[in-house]
């Protein structure tokens, strides 16, 4: 891992998560041990073809050197019926937190079910349903997603600390060790083999591609990154970090024209608007920061127009900010004078939303104070927890009494990282080793322009910034959606993404 001095309490992309149907044919459900894994078999009909498939839901039990059992890691699996596991492609799905559960890429892109949202995941839909998934990623690949320690019904053994787990190190040894059982027990070797990973899963997906090749020899065809977290420092605000406040600048350029708050020649094209915050930002803006208290105060004014334009914040919020813009108050001041009405004397403080600032809601905490509410996180947790136990209970066959942990506190405000605990974690560096030991490894990175917990102006740096030979360069392709931080819960970038991604995994690498 890569540091960098500084600040790591900033990283809190699933912060938010703290606070916070029927079968087409009825399954077919073998003998489950002890009612704790079960394996069904189903039909889909996709693009007017019907898809038979198996699926697993069970846990895979990691032991240490003498045999003892240290943990048990709950997957569930697909795989479609009558292929050459030789030749078809395998894909391990993560989510991040650190300490999230998979259902969101389970149940929202790639399985053979997803949640069905309302107005395009803006809104907190009135029922709990479950509906075919034509964007599944099974036409193409199989897949397991895998929970991990701490996490859906994933735990450890009597006796054993959770703790053990909870870290940069303790992730990465055991999904590692994870896959390579799997791989190994169901003859999986041959497979073409991907990692997706979203948010901090893109950060184990990266320390997993350069552990599991030096530790296990096992190479990978390639990684799908989601909402990537990279390298922290982009978007761990703190006094002494200039960086986040540049990168973010075209993130709030994106929602402000979402909310139609931007000049009229801003509001006219998306694409234009973005090119000009992101040029002014390199251009101006950067340097302008780095200058510190030696900019001079005409420097400063025209720094402050700049982030007038760009933002649509007020010139004495930018003043009192000295410059220096954090997200929490954003989303607080963007909509202010659109609180009040006629029917709402003293409005409530409108917020936008932080895993997606498409979505708004309303908030009672102070202006001033940090946004720990996101409105984009309650019309999604509810249906989502509620749906995946739904799932495995009457489709899966797969019953137990254990709680299904969709973030796992525990593990989010005790994450262990290590060397970097004083500074910024870094995945780049092991990203950038996994490609040059393996210059076949291919890379789809995928980002929303309405993020506003991975910037994507931010990650696309963090990508810019590897160090790479530039002839495999070419292997990353790097995809933008008119989404948020979930890409898929909107429907058109689902759709996109699930196509962009196809491609990514049918096409040879270029020579």
């Amino acid at each position: 891992m890569n540091t960098r001095t500084g600040l790591l309490s900033a990283f809190a992309i699933f912060s938010a998560l703290a606070s916070a149907a029927a079968a087409q044919t009825a399954p077919a459900a073998s003998a489950a041990s002890d009612r704790e894994s079960a394996v069904t078999h189903h039909v889909l009909k996709l693009n007017g073809t019907e898809l038979r498939y198996t699926a697993t839901a069970a846990f895979m039990d990691l032991r240490d050197d003498t045999g003892k059992l240290q943990a048990r890691i709950f997957y569930t699996a697909y795989t479609r019926d009558g292929q050459n596991a030789a030749t078809r492609p395998l894909t391990f799905a993560f989510n991040g937190g650190p300490g999230a559960a998979s259902l969101w890429l389970h149940l929202g892109a790639m399985g053979p079910k997803r949640v069905l949202l309302a107005d395009e995941g803006k809104e907190l839909p009135k029922d709990i349903r479950l509906v075919d998934n034509d964007q599944t990623w099974l036409g193409f690949t199989d897949m397991v997603f895998v929970d991990p320690v701490g996490s859906g019904y994933s735990h450890t053994a009597p006796g054993v600390p959770a703790e053990k787990y909870f870290g940069l190190d303790g992730d990465m040894q055991s999904l590692g060790e994870f896959i390579r059982l799997f791989v190994s027990t169901n003859g999986r070797w041959a497979s073409p083999k991907y990692l997706a990973g979203e948010s901090y899963g893109a950060t184990r997906s990266c320390l997993l591609a350069a552990h599991l090749h030096n530790k296990h020899g096992l190479d990978l065809a390639g990684l799908v990154l989601l909402s990537s977290a990279l390298n922290f420092e982009t978007f761990s605000f703190g006094d002494d970090n200039d960086l986040p406040y540049m990168l973010y600048v075209p993130t709030y350029a994106a929602t402000a024209w979402y909310h139609n708050r931007l000049d009229a020649d801003l509001q006219k094209s998306l694409p234009a608007t973005l090119a000009e915050a992101e040029k002014w930002t390199l251009d101006v803006y950067g340097p302008a920061l780095a200058r510190g208290s030696a900019l001079g105060s005409d420097e400063r004014k025209k720094i402050v127009q700049g982030l007038m334009r760009y933002t649509a914040l007020p010139r004495e919020l930018i003043e009192r900010a000295d410059l220096r813009v954090p997200p929490y108050v954003f989303r607080k001041q963007l909509l202010q004078d659109k609180a009040a009405s006629a029917d709402e004397p003293a409005p409530q403080a409108k917020i936008v939303g932080l895993l997606d600032a498409r979505v708004t809601g309303f908030t009672n905490e102070p202006l001033a104070a940090h946004a720990d509410y996101d409105p984009a996180m309650f019309v999604i947790a509810g249906p989502f927890t509620a749906a995946v136990q739904t799932y495995m209970n009457d489709e899966l066959a797969f019953r137990t009494g254990r709680e299904y942990v969709f973030l796992s506190r525990k593990a989010n405000g005790s994450w262990n990282w290590g060397s970097a605990a004083g500074g910024y974690v870094s995945a780049t560096d092991d990203l950038a080793r996994a490609m040059t030991q393996n210059p076949n490894l291919k890379v789809f990175a995928a980002m929303g322009y309405f993020d506003m917990t991975t910037g994507y102006f931010a990650q696309e740096y963090a990508f810019r910034h590897l160090s790479l030979p530039g002839q495999l360069r070419k292997n990353i392709t790097m995809a933008y959606y008119f989404s948020g931080h979930q890409i898929y819960n909107h429907t058109p970038s689902l759709k996109q993404f699930k196509s962009g991604v196809q491609a990514f995994m049918t096409t040879p690498p270029a020579k």
